[in-house]
Order: C-alpha cells, then structure tokens, then sequence
C-alpha cells in the first residue's frame, strides 16, 4: 500500500546524511550549493540510488494523486525539508532542429538559488541575465543584459543565484537533472512555508505581507514579478501571473498523459525500474488506474515514444528564438 508522506523515504541514507551534514557546516548558501555538488554527481551516476528513487516516488500516495499540470516540469520526489529540497527534473526534446527555440520566458526563482547536475540526455543551452533588470511599469518595455551563455555540458553542475533571470533552450533529445533548491538564506520563518494551520490564510498573509513591505526579508515572492521575451527586437515583460495563468489551469486527462508518457519514456530509457518493483506497484490496490497501462508497457518491454516540448508559449508572439534574445540583449 503506498504510503501518505514518502518525503523522508531517503532520511537515513548516506547520501542525504552527507547533504545534511554539508548544510550544518555551511550556513552561507551558495557554499553550501558548491559543496553539494560532488554529491549531486554520486547520485545521478547511481543506477541503484534512481531505481529507489523510482522506489520512493511509486509507492508515495502524494507523488501517485499529484495532479499535473502544464505549468509543473515532470519531476520525481527525492527529499524535502525546510532548508532544502532535492528532486529530478525532466526536459522533453523539441521537434528536429529546434533546438535555437526559447523554451519558455526568462524568469529568475526569486529568493532560491538552484543548482543543477545534468545526468541523462542531451541537457540543454542556456543563459543568465544581469540581476538589474530595468523596465517600464506602463510599456513593460524592458533592458536587460546576458551575463553567461552556456551549455550544460560545458558547465555541470552549474548554479543560478537567487533573483538571477535566466533562459532555457529546447533540449536535443529527452534530459534529466539532479537538482537542489535552498532559499538564499537560512530564515527562521522557512519552517511556516508548508504549515497546515496557515496554509488555508496564505493569500491573506501575502497581502499582508506586501502591504508591511517585508517580502524580501521573508523569503517570499514580491508583490509584482515578471517574465520577460523577445519581439520585433525589444525585451518586454509580461506578469507572472499572467503568464501562468493558462498552463495552471491547464489541466486533465490529456495534460496528465503527456506528463507520465514523458516520465515513464525516461524510466524505461534509464531502466529505473525491475521487475519485481513494476509487479509490487500493479498489486497495489491503491494504485489509480491510470498508471496501469504504462506499468504494463514497461513490464512487456513496449517502447514508449517521446513527447515532444511545445514550440509555442503565451506570449503574444508565441514564439522566440536565441538570435533574438542576442541581438537585443548582448
């Protein structure tokens, strides 16, 4: 039977005990993020740790009823707690030859530093922006600068700064990531983030929040946040919210099959699960029907065919390409 709340499934294994370890000794995060590291590496290259990754994920009852969405990147559970979070990200390839097709805004991750360890596939091209962005609040005309341009293969793992905008390419071929998330700094009031008592007054306590104009010293997003893209040579922002709004409420049936087409293609490919934990998760009784049909496609060896990264975003162009992004922000 699977179990409510998997998140310490790792708590006792070496390699969590070393990144637990790292952030007692480290109190500045981005050593902490460079000490880790080394361990991001020893997981990734671990067939036997992503098999109990896939171990941890398929018998958690918060991971098998998670309703996806297009906004959320596939991803496996690996552990959380307050200071840090470790999971696997997944990126589906573009269609042949689109590989100069932005993926989707630049954004930045407010106040969290993320740092990466590309494992499997091709990774991806991408670039940091200066933190200092200017824009207009009434054209949201903006100017903004690319401070590194790189691929994941000539830089991994490789980190993003809390409030650093950034840009993702479409990847050749389907991608994993190892990946860890902290907020830029240890908070005492990290620990309120997923409090169940607060949790249904948390848009109350946003605003309020916002009004007292102490969101940066809380950790939290700011009031006004934007994404940025490239049209007819200019930079230009569009609210966060705006944005997202129609990949979070893109939700359903066809949304959640692309999701676990795109998560069991990477399984099979990386043979991260065995027979015997393919046949324990069919028995489950608890398990929802729709995981069934891919489970068999694993256990009879049936190819399962990549998915493909959508080429058009909500912008009012749809689309951008990096010699955009160059020409106007070098």
């Amino acid at each position: 039977m699977a179990n409510a709340d998997n998140s310490k499934y790792f708590e006792n294994h070496p390699y969590i005990k070393e990144v637990e370890l790292l952030n007692t000794t480290h109190e500045d995060r981005v050593a902490f993020h460079k000490a880790v590291e080394p361990v991001l590496m020893k997981m990734g290259q671990d067939e036997e740790f992503l098999k109990e990754v896939a171990k941890r994920n398929f018998t958690d009852k918060g991971f098998l009823d998670f309703e996806w969405s297009y906004y959320n990147i596939p991803f496996f559970y690996v552990y959380e707690k307050e200071d840090f979070v470790l999971k696997v990200h997944l990126f589906p390839a573009g269609p042949e030859g689109s590989q100069d097709v932005a993926a989707h805004c630049i954004h930045h991750h407010n106040n969290y530093i993320l740092t990466t360890y590309a494992f499997y596939g091709s990774g991806y091209e991408s670039m940091l922006f200066d933190k200092d962005v200017k824009i207009d609040e009434q054209t949201l005309k903006a100017d903004m600068k690319i401070s590194k341009h790189f691929h994941q293969k000539d830089w991994n793992p490789s980190r993003i700064d809390s409030w650093t905008p950034h840009l993702v390419f479409l990847p050749e071929s389907l991608s994993a990531t190892m990946v860890m998330w902290t907020p830029d700094k240890k908070r005492k009031t990290d620990g309120l983030r997923n409090n169940p008592i607060l949790k249904p007054f948390k848009k109350e306590l946003r605003h309020l929040i916002y009004r007292l104009g102490i969101s940066d010293k809380l950790g939290i997003s700011r009031e006004k946040t934007y994404q940025f893209y490239v049209n007819q040579g200019e930079v230009h922002g569009i609210e966060e919210d705006e944005y997202f709004a129609p990949t979070r409420a893109a939700k359903g049936p066809d949304v959640r099959e692309y999701c676990l087409q795109m998560l069991f293609s990477f399984i099979q490919r990386a043979e991260m699960m065995d027979a015997a934990l393919i046949d324990s998760v069919l028995a489950d009784s608890d398990l929802p029907e729709h995981y069934k049909p891919w489970l068999l496609k694993l256990k009879s060896g049936e190819r399962i065919a990549d998915v493909f990264h959508r080429t058009e975003i909500n912008i009012p162009n749809k689309t951008y390409y990096r010699k955009d992004v160059q020409a106007v922000c070098q």
